[in-house]
C-alpha cells in the first residue's frame, strides 16, 4: 500500500485516471485511489475501508488529500490536468472521518461559499 491517496467522489473512471496518472507523475510517487459516487449515500470510513469503488461523474465533486504532506498538495493543485473539471478539494479529519461523502460535499460547498463571501 502506497503512502498516498486520494479518494475521489463525483468523478467519472476515466477522469480519475487522468488526474491520478498525472499526479503520480508529477510528484513521482505512489498513490492509491478510493472513489465513491456523490449522493450514494456511502460513509468515507466505509469508503477507506475498502468498500467497492463508485465511478459516477457529477457535477458535485471533490477529492480528498489521505498522506499527503503540504508541499505535495500545493505541488498536486498547480499541476491538476485542465481536460477535468477541478473539484473541491480537502483533507481527512477527525470528524468528516464519519460523514457521508453527501454531508461532507455539502460542507465543502457551504465552507467555500463562506470564503467567497469574506473575499
Amino acid at each position: 500500500m502506497a503512502d498516498c491517496a486520494l479518494l475521489f467522489c463525483g468523478f467519472s473512471f476515466e477522469e480519475t485516471e487522468i488526474v491520478h496518472q498525472v499526479l503520480a507523475a508529477e510528484l513521482n510517487q505512489e498513490i492509491d485511489i478510493f472513489s465513491a459516487a456523490a449522493g450514494s449515500g456511502i460513509y468515507i470510513n466505509q469508503v477507506l475501508d475498502g468498500l467497492s469503488p463508485e465511478y459516477v461523474s457529477s457535477d458535485r465533486r471533490f477529492i480528498m488529500f489521505l498522506g499527503f504532506e503540504d508541499a505535495m498538495i500545493s505541488r498536486a493543485l498547480s499541476v491538476f490536468p485542465s481536460e477535468v473539471r477541478r473539484p473541491i478539494f480537502c483533507g481527512l479529519t477527525e470528524n468528516n472521518y464519519n460523514w457521508s461523502t453527501e454531508y461532507l460535499m455539502q460542507h465543502l460547498i457551504e465552507e467555500e461559499m463562506n470564503m467567497k463571501n469574506t473575499q
